[in-house]
């Protein structure tokens, strides 16, 4: 009797810890919380491969072929022009104007006369802007992949401007720009902009002044005779100016020893301009100044 008894106890006891288990696997869990460092990851932007396979041009030509960040929208043409073969001379021409490679979206190429150092002593790449103007160029120095440093150099004194070292008949040659202004890249409004600036050590006496696009063409526009804008000394030793300035402003911070007379030979060593921010704010740092004996 004992044993019955002690037997159905523990079968209740074993029915009731099942219908435990089935209860609890049959409530909502909830759903985990992402960490801070998932779910709310932006998207890499993922450079296109170099493309393969462009023909030789032939006997006669050369082949340039770009890589241009932010360009794959419908607005962005880009142009070679400078000391080439031709009718270029600086200005946008049909001939010169560059075409996607098949099947990309940021590699771009062009075929021109074949490029030697006596007919192609100084070149480089810009986009339309309507103006005839460098709104939209290389930012940074090009960087020349496979065989082209054999036919190509970075021109001394001027980075985004290319010179030709060696005949480059029937040659494809591709190179890399890292940074661009382009229309395919958001950027400031119109507006009144702040600009703060550290700075090396400025010599006593010296003005620090600001250049850059604060007109479309003209007076203004990259004027280092009349469209320079003094910056004024703050006093946790930043300078600082406060302008109105155009869509898509950049701009360079350049030293006068008179506060009148400006010169693209004394003021930042970098070659790159300074972008204004979409808030209309710039908080930039000189690295070293050009032009002095000291920096």
């Amino acid at each position: 009797m004992k044993t019955t008894k002690l037997f159905w106890t523990l079968a209740a006891s074993v029915a009731a810890f099942a219908m435990s288990v089935v209860f609890a696997s049959c409530e909502k869990k909830p759903t985990p919380t992402p960490g801070p460092d998932e779910g709310d990851e932006e998207e890499e932007e993922v450079k296109e491969d170099q493309p393969l396979g462009i023909a030789e041009p032939g006997a006669g030509k050369t082949t340039l072929v770009v890589y241009i960040p932010n360009s794959a929208c419908s607005d962005a043409t880009p142009y070679v022009l400078g000391s080439l073969p031709g009718d270029g001379n600086w200005a946008n021409v049909e001939e010169l104007k560059m075409t996607r490679c098949e099947g990309k979206k940021e590699w771009w190429q062009v075929t021109v006369e074949a490029l030697n150092p006596e007919n192609a002593d100084n070149f480089k790449f810009r986009m339309d802007d309507g103006a005839n103007g460098w709104k939209f160029e290389p930012k940074e120095p090009y960087i020349l992949l496979d065989d082209a440093a054999s036919y190509l150099e970075i021109k001394a004194d001027e980075t985004k401007n290319l010179v030709t070292i060696a005949d480059c008949d029937n040659k494809v040659l591709y190179i890399d720009c890292p940074e661009w202004s382009t229309p395919c890249k958001e950027t400031n409004k119109a507006g009144k902009a702040t600009i703060v600036a550290t700075l090396p050590e400025v010599p006593a006496g010296y003005t620090v002044g600001v250049v850059g696009n604060f007109a479309e063409e003209g007076v203004g526009y990259w004027d280092i005779v009349s469209g320079v804008q003094a910056m004024t000394l703050a006093a946790d030793g930043t300078y600082t100016l406060e302008a109105e300035v155009p869509a898509g402003f950049e701009f360079k911070i350049l030293l006068s020893e008179d506060g009148a007379t400006w010169s693209w030979d004394l003021g930042q060593a970098a070659d790159a301009n300074f972008p204004m921010g979409l808030d209309l704010k710039a908080n930039v740092t000189v690295e070293a100044w050009k032009g002095l004996y000291r920096s």
